[in-house]
Formats: structure tokens, C-alpha cells, sequence
């Protein structure tokens, strides 16, 4: 710990262990340590480069110089390798802020040459004990209705729905009551309408899956996405012969299917190609570059946290869909049943943010992508499997140390 690269390689560590955290065991990378900067624009920029583990990096980079410079004037070790750490880490934050500035100005440039978009999300605030209750479906659609006629004043081109907004099988014969609804209100509003709503395989009714529908008027449904990475424990019970006395975990929405195709939807008379990922996909930053990189220039997300309630859950969600919008230079429209919904730019500043638990709806003005991938979206994970390299080599290096010594 008295070396001038420990800093550095507690920070390469550091980020490797969220990668791999990311992927074992089906994956669970919530709230990695990047995410804290979340609010600092010019430090999250060289995500667009490295993905959130970028930022990870430089965080416990900083840290790990400030606790090597404290320790060493605490304890008298030799000044000269906290001093070379301090320059180190000192450079590189000075280039990350540098980076931050000039890909801020260069997407607002771009954003300034685009037409923006008008986008209504509307936000149910369904309760989650009563979401799936047959008795509710009327009243849900009706609810939904009614929130959105209240956004037609503004004229949006886009309307978005959270995930699971319908609480039928869009595609089902026995919910035909309830499809016909929503594909006649799209028809009166004339404005094309993503929704979440259960989908499923009429070759086989068993397979069940949580889907996104894009609905165009005079259209009808002309694209549908279903969710791929599924949420362990909660949509579908992983090792089942293993965990079976826990399948009442999942009796709310049953066992779903995970879907097979990653679907980019174009919107007719809004100029935008939209990649919907849904809810728990959202914290996994390489699928969500995969909608990017094959064609979208618009990212929804489409949410229901009502099993956090008003815990900082929904809000830490919330934030993670800050770095998709950065790595991948589109901007988010995030949809959430209870909220936090709102609007993200392609520098991650955020607006016209939802309150939790309440019905409502919000406005807000998206641009489109250029078609200018960013190195992240185009290469994915690059630098954490390099620190995922670079960790091994460190931990072989200093068992031969140790072994040696």
C-alpha cells in the first residue's frame, strides 16, 4: 500500500469486481459506485468511452489517493509515492472534467441542429396489491384514458405508457374488450402510443412474456418487444428443482418467457426509431447499448416500481438511466407506474421529473440521436474486461510477491 500504484490498482480491482458483478449468477449491478456522479455532468461524460465503470474507476481512484496520502502523513511513510499518486489521479480528473465539457458542448451543438419531439408519459400509479386484479382492468384503461386526454392540449407527438400499463394480453382473443379500447382511443387521439402489456405465444399459451406495444393509429400494433433479461425471483424462478418452496414469489405476474429479439420501433411522424427497455433491463448497460447500436435513437424505459413504495429505490433506478442516455448519446424517456418519470438528454441532464406515488402525467421535448454512435455503444465493455485483466495480473503478481518474499 506504500506504492504510488495502489491507488490505481485498488481502482482497477475495484472495477472489475463490478463487472463481474454485473454478469455471475445472472447479474445484479445495481447502484455500482459510478452512479453516485450521476448530477456531475462533466465527470459522467467519459462514460460515453467506458460505460458507468469508467466513472466507477475514477471514484475509487480519487478515494484510494486521498486515504494513501492520509495514511502516509499519518504514519511518516516516505512522502514521494503519495505525492506521484496525487499528480497521477490529479491529471486524470483534470482530463475527465476536460472530456466532460467538450462532449457537453458537442451534443448540445448537435441537439441544437435537431427537431426536438414532444413526448407525454403518463403515470398510473396503479397499487401493485390491486394492479393485477381482473376487477381493475376497466377502470386502469380508464384511468390511463383519462390522464391522457389531459396531455392532448400540448399536442405530443409520442405517448408513452410504463411497463405493464395494460394489464391484459394485448394480443388475446379474451381481452378483445379491452384491445379494441385502446386501439380505438389511439385512433381518436391520432398520436402513436407505446404501452407495456402482457404478451404471449399463441402457439404456446404457456409462454408469457412482458412486452412493449407501439400502436399507430390506422396502423394498429406494428411493432412489439418483449423483455429479454427477465427479473430473477420476481418474473421467473432461476435453479427452480432448487428454490422451489419459493415460487410464490412470482404468483403475481406467474413464470414469464424471456423474449429472443431486441426490437427497434420507428415512429411514424416523429421522425424517432425507439429502443424500450423494460424496467430491470435498464441497469445492464451492454444490452441497452445493443438497441442503440442497431438503429434506436430514442431510449424508453418502461418501469413499475411499485414494490419499492417511496423508499429511494425508485429515484436510485432513476439515476441509473442517467448513464444510458450518456453512454450511448440518445436521450431516455423513462415511464414508471409510480414514478420517478421524466425526461433525459443525451448529457444526462434531467427534466420534468414525476413525484412518487401520484397519477400523473408529464411533457417534455426529446432530440433524437444523429446517428453518431459513441465508442461505448459501438464497442461495449472494453475497459472493464481490461480491468478485469489488469486485476488478475495484480493479484497473481502479488501472491509471487508474497510467495517469493
Amino acid at each position: 500500500r506504500r506504492s504510488a500504484l495502489f491507488p490505481l490498482t485498488a481502482a482497477v480491482l475495484w472495477t472489475g469486481l463490478e463487472y463481474l458483478q454485473t454478469y455471475l449468477f445472472t447479474g445484479f449491478p445495481w447502484e455500482l459506485a459510478g452512479y453516485s456522479q450521476y448530477q456531475v455532468l462533466s465527470v459522467i461524460q467519459i462514460a460515453r468511452i467506458t460505460g458507468v465503470y469508467g466513472v466507477s474507476f475514477i471514484v475509487v481512484l480519487v478515494n484510494a489517493t486521498l486515504a494513501t496520502t492520509l495514511i502516509a502523513a499519518r504514519e511518516g511513510w516516505p512522502w514521494k509515492p503519495p505525492i506521484r499518486a496525487l499528480a497521477v489521479t490529479c491529471l486524470l480528473c483534470i482530463a475527465v472534467v476536460g472530456y466532460g465539457w467538450s462532449a457537453i458542448a458537442h451534443t448540445q451543438r448537435l441537439e441544437s441542429q435537431t427537431p426536438p419531439v414532444r413526448v407525454a408519459v403518463v403515470q398510473g400509479n396503479m397499487e401493485q396489491g390491486m394492479k393485477w386484479s381482473p376487477s381493475q382492468l376497466q377502470s386502469t384503461l380508464d384511468k390511463y384514458v383519462i390522464l391522457t386526454r389531459s396531455t392532448l392540449s400540448a399536442r405530443p407527438q409520442f405517448v408513452v405508457f410504463p411497463e405493464t400499463a395494460m394489464t391484459f394480453f394485448m394480443e388475446n382473443p379474451i381481452y378483445r374488450v379491452y384491445a379494441t379500447q385502446v386501439r380505438a382511443f389511439v385512433e381518436e387521439i391520432g398520436v402513436p402510443l407505446l404501452t407495456g402489456a402482457l404478451g404471449y405465444d399463441p402457439q404456446d399459451k404457456t409462454r408469457i412474456y412482458n412486452s412493449a406495444y407501439l400502436l399507430v393509429p390506422r396502423q394498429g400494433i406494428t411493432a412489439q418487444y418483449s423483455k429479454i433479461h427477465l427479473v430473477p425471483f420476481g418474473e421467473y424462478l432461476p435453479l427452480s428443482f432448487l428454490f422451489f418452496w419459493l415460487r410464490g414469489l412470482t404468483m403475481d405476474v406467474g413464470v414469464l418467457t424471456p423474449g429472443e429479439t431486441l426490437t427497434v420501433m420507428p415512429v411514424p411522424g416523429a421522425d424517432i426509431r425507439v429502443g424500450s427497455v423494460i424496467c430491470y433491463e435498464s441497469i445492464f448497460p451492454d444490452l441497452v447499448r445493443r438497441f442503440v447500436d442497431g438503429g434506436a435513437n430514442v431510449l424508453v424505459v418502461m418501469t413499475n416500481d411499485a414494490w419499492f413504495g417511496d423508499s429511494s429505490a425508485p429515484m436510485q433506478h432513476f439515476s441509473m438511466a442517467v448513464f444510458r442516455a450518456v453512454e450511448n448519446g440518445v436521450p431516455v424517456i423513462r415511464a414508471a407506474n409510480t414514478g420517478v418519470s421524466g425526461y433525459i438528454s443525451a448529457t444526462g441532464r434531467m427534466s420534468g421529473l414525476t413525484p412518487l406515488m401520484a397519477a400523473t402525467s408529464t411533457i417534455g421535448e426529446v432530440y433524437p440521436g444523429r446517428d453518431v454512435s459513441t465508442f461505448y455503444t459501438r464497442y461495449g465493455d472494453v475497459f472493464p474486461i481490461l480491468c478485469v485483466i489488469g486485476g488478475l495480473i495484480a493479484v497473481i503478481g502479488g501472491q509471487r510477491r508474497r510467495g517469493g518474499a
